[in-house]
């Protein structure tokens, strides 16, 4: 049994979006989403993609391949590669031999807060 259209129905509900407001985000007709949560039609890849992405939440979640569920963002943050990240780790990784710690940690967020 499909849980395709259920479950955008119950996160559309969550976020309190309505159905117009979300096939306007994910780019498709309120006729289309409607078929979609009733399990009339399924959408494409491309087409879920974009109801995800407007809902902020992940395929597998959508798809019932997991059950929890996991914002996007959340997942992209998690796809962040700990390489990425190797000079500020090694920055607090100095700091944390000195003893002016919490001032030190400071001036990094600043700096780098700075940069962004």
């Amino acid at each position: 049994m499909s849980v395709i259209g259920e479950r955008i129905r119950k996160v559309r509900e969550e976020l309190g979006m309505t159905r117009n407001q979300l096939a306007e985000k994910a780019g498709i007709s309120t006729s289309m989403l409607y078929y979609y949560e009733k399990e009339q039609k399924n959408p494409s890849a491309e087409v879920l993609a974009r109801i995800c992405e407007a809902l902020d939440i992940s395929a597998d979640y959508i798809l019932g391949l997991i059950d929890e569920e996991k914002p996007l963002s959340f997942i992209r943050l998690e796809l962040t590669k700990p390489e990425e990240h190797e000079d500020i780790i090694e920055e607090i990784a100095n700091v944390l031999k000195e003893s002016d710690i919490a001032e030190k940690l400071l001036q990094i967020i600043q700096r780098r807060t700075k940069k962004n």
